[in-house]
This record gives structure tokens, C-alpha cells and sequence, in this order.
């Protein structure tokens, strides 16, 4: 009899540290949840009946007057929904099949119990946000063997105990920290790496200052007002004419600006140090003196502007043309650098190969290089079109009207109608958001009529 006691108590899946077994088979395991249910069901029926007056010493405020309302029962339902979140974790924690050593089971009560710290103000204003301690339970209990999943909701919480007012973009900051820098953080820990990782956290230091603001400004609108605004004539007027004019301009740069950039990185001539260093010149003029430069040659009083005007009845003041021929300006560098960086990583063999098989030099550029090269023109691409719709500076001296959607945000915002304009302006964030997604969704596509097509085309 006592050698089956202690092979009973000598199992090896749960034991605490002090060597005091707990129990040994999934039966027992089922008991030990079922008393441990029991004393939850009269725990949480003393919490009910002294619900009134614990909430009348630690829920009251500081100083108590006489016309502070009598405190009411606990809600049924509120009490038998944490009673049901309580259950479900404490089954997550004695039905698993992991050992229940008592330092588990020690780390498990902390970590409910910071739940609980994290959540008492919210629970001390309102007693319904009891059921935020529920959802968190639930949450904690479905994670619980998933420390790495776990660390978000206690960054959710986190945020939420201490920065109530930038919640979602303080979460979400700090959920990108949270997930790129644990990699990092094992780096340091078993290959003895330091630099790299204390570069890795300032980069993300500095984005997080870049993000907040962009992140916290989109919060402040909600879908229905962007959806009112949608509905809008004059938005859906100044949001077409954006798209339309930034798309040519894009057309136009891309016509112009890719033969350019393969003839920059394919052959030296003279002056081509000054010209690749020009090429940058528009990043580097402030946008307003764009438009007075604009302004100065093609104006109405121009030479230039005048002949166009009466010539071919073409104006670029206060017109569509000089909208395109703002953002032609503005956005041309980006396309045509990242098409000189794609180029250039092209190595020139494959098209020496292609000429020596009989192939001219515009086919090799078609068939080998323009595939090639193809991910980094469509990334300046997207970043010409998306900066020539996101224009103002020019376009406010140029061609303030038509109006585009940057123009009639800003209008929007100095005729003091501050809610309309940050709806229009979270339109536009938006859209940026959706331009990143689709740089990062062609950095991600395996090499669009990629490397494979050039290659083979070169071996041919």
C-alpha cells in the first residue's frame, strides 16, 4: 500500500519545486478542477453578498458626502460572467497537460493578478466594467501557454492603465516593437551580439516618434464620418481630380523618366555627376518656391505662358494642366532614382549575352532588363504618383484651382470647420496607408516576370 502511494506521488508531470507532488493522472487532475470550481462558486457567492459594502470602501471616492448613493448589489449577470471567465481559466490551468509545478501556478496568480491591478481603475468608476475583467480572463486563459501571444494583451492593458487617451496608436506602436525586438533580445541574450540590437531599438524609437501622431490623428475620426464625407460632392470632385492628375503625371514620368535612368546607369558621358546630383534638385526646393518658380515661367504674364495661351489656348495657371505640371515636377525624382537603383542592380553580362545571341540592344532592355528590374520601377512608380497627389505647396501658388483633395483640407481647416478637414485628412492618411501596403505587398511578390525570366531568356 504505501509503495502505490508513492509511486503515485513520484509522477513525473506535475510536482512543485519543494518536491511535494500535487497529483498524477488526468482523473485526479479532474477532481482537483472540481473542488477548485467548488471553492470558486463560494468565493464568488461571498463576493455577491459583500459586494455592497466592499464597494462602499474601496469604490467611494476619498471623501465621502451625504449625497452619495447607497451602493447597490452586484449584477447577477456581471458576477456569473466572471464567475464563468474564472472557470474557464481555472480549467485552462489544471486540465493542461502541463505540469503544474507550483512556481506556474505561482507565475499564473501574478499574472491575474496584474490583470486585475491593470484594470481597477476602469472597475472603480464603473462597476459594468467588470466585464472588460471577464473579456481579459477569457483572453488570458485561451493564451495562457503562449507567452509570446500573452505579452499583447498585456501591452493592450498596459496602454489602456496608462495611456487611456492615445490607446490605439500607443498599442499599436508598441506592438511593432514588441514583435520585431524579440528576435534582437535573443541575439543579445545567447549570441553575445550588442551593437546591432541597440541600433535595431533606436531606429524603432524614431519611427515610433514619426508614427504616433499619424496613428493617433486616424483614430480621431470615425468610418461613419469619412463615409459622410465620401458622400460629399465637392470631396468626390477633389478627390477625382487628384487621381486623375497625379496619374498622368505618373504617365508622364514613367515615359520619360525610366529610358532616362537606364541610359544614367548604362553609360558614362560627360557632366553625368552633375546631372545624377540635379536629379535630387526638386526633393531639396521647399515646395512653394516650386510654385513661384512655376508661377515666373509659365505664368500668364510669361512669355512662355502667354505663347501657350494664345497659341494653343493652353493655360497653366489655375488649370488642370498646371496641377500636372506641378506634380511632374515634385515627383519625377523618386521614379527615376529607384529605376536607377533597379538598373543598376541588373547585371550588365546577362544583356552582353542577349547581344552576342543576336539580340539588339531594345530587346535586351525588354526582354532582360525591364523584367528584371520591373519591382523597383513599380515601387517609384507608386511613390511618384502617390507624392504628386499628395502635393500643396505648389499648387497653392500655381494652380489652386481646380481643387485637389490636399487644397480642400487645408481650406477646409482655416474656414474653422476642424472636424471636416480632419475627416478629409484621415481620407488621405488612408490612402498613404494603402500605398505602403501595396510597396510592401511587390517588395514581398516573388519577382514579378522576376530574375527567372531574365536569366533564362539571357541563357537562350
Amino acid at each position: 500500500m504505501d509503495d502505490e502511494v508513492e509511486r503515485s506521488f513520484s509522477s513525473k508531470e506535475i510536482s512543485t519545486d519543494a518536491g511535494i507532488p500535487l497529483t498524477g493522472h488526468s482523473g485526479r487532475r479532474v477532481m482537483l478542477f472540481i473542488l477548485a470550481a467548488a471553492l470558486l462558486t463560494a468565493a464568488h457567492i461571498v463576493l455577491a453578498m459583500a459586494w455592497p459594502r466592499l464597494a462602499q470602501i474601496i469604490l467611494s471616492p476619498p471623501e465621502p458626502t451625504s449625497s452619495l448613493p447607497t451602493p447597490v448589489k452586484l449584477n447577477p449577470n456581471i458576477n456569473l460572467a466572471l464567475y464563468v471567465g474564472n472557470l474557464f481559466l481555472l480549467g485552462s490551468v489544471l486540465l493542461s497537460r502541463r505540469a503544474l509545478r507550483f512556481r506556474n501556478l505561482l507565475a499564473y496568480a501574478v499574472g491575474y493578478a496584474v490583470i486585475v491591478w491593470l484594470l481597477w481603475p476602469l472597475i472603480w468608476v464603473m462597476t459594468e466594467n467588470l466585464l472588460l475583467l471577464v473579456l481579459a480572463v477569457l483572453v488570458y486563459g485561451s493564451l495562457l501557454h503562449y507567452p509570446h501571444l500573452l505579452g499583447y494583451l498585456y501591452l493592450f492593458l498596459v496602454c489602456q492603465r496608462f495611456l487611456p487617451a492615445y490607446l490605439y496608436p500607443s498599442f499599436i506602436l508598441t506592438s511593432l516593437l514588441y514583435t520585431t525586438i524579440l528576435p534582437f533580445v535573443r541575439a543579445w541574450r545567447r549570441e553575445r551580439q550588442r551593437f546591432i540590437p541597440l541600433c535595431h531599438l533606436a531606429g524603432l524609437i524614431l519611427l515610433t516618434v514619426l508614427l504616433i501622431p499619424i496613428v493617433f490623428f486616424c483614430t480621431q475620426s470615425s468610418p461613419q464620418d469619412i463615409h459622410q464625407r465620401l458622400e460629399e460632392a465637392e470631396v468626390l470632385s477633389a478627390l477625382g481630380i487628384s487621381l486623375k492628375t497625379s496619374a498622368l503625371a505618373t504617365l508622364m514620368v514613367l515615359l520619360l523618366g525610366v529610358p532616362f535612368a537606364y541610359a544614367m546607369v548604362r553609360r558614362s558621358f560627360p557632366a553625368r555627376g552633375l546631372i545624377d546630383t540635379l536629379i535630387d534638385l526638386p526633393i531639396v526646393i521647399p515646395p512653394p518656391i516650386v510654385g513661384i518658380t512655376l508661377l515666373a515661367f509659365l505664368g500668364p504674364k510669361s512669355p512662355l505662358g502667354a505663347f501657350f495661351e494664345q497659341r494653343f489656348g493652353v493655360s497653366f495657371f489655375d488649370s488642370q494642366w498646371g496641377i500636372i505640371l506641378a506634380q511632374i515636377f515634385v515627383g519625377s525624382p523618386y521614379l527615376i532614382r529607384a529605376s536607377m537603383v533597379a538598373f543598376a542592380a541588373v547585371d550588365v553580362r546577362f544583356e552582353n549575352v542577349a547581344r552576342t545571341l543576336g539580340a539588339s540592344s531594345l530587346s535586351a532592355f525588354i526582354r532582360i532588363t525591364l523584367p528584371m528590374s520591373l519591382r523597383g520601377i513599380l515601387i517609384g512608380v507608386i511613390l511618384t504618383w502617390f507624392r504628386a497627389m499628395a502635393e500643396f505647396g505648389a499648387l497653392r501658388i500655381m494652380a489652386n484651382r481646380p481643387r485637389t483633395i490636399p487644397i480642400l483640407a487645408y481650406e477646409r481647416f482655416i474656414d474653422f470647420r476642424q472636424m471636416e478637414s480632419q475627416s478629409v485628412g484621415v481620407l488621405i492618411l488612408l490612402m498613404c496607408l494603402c500605398v505602403i501596403v501595396g510597396m510592401w505587398i511587390i517588395r514581398l511578390m516573388p519577382n514579378i516576370l522576376g530574375k527567372s525570366i531574365g536569366v533564362s531568356d539571357a541563357a537562350r
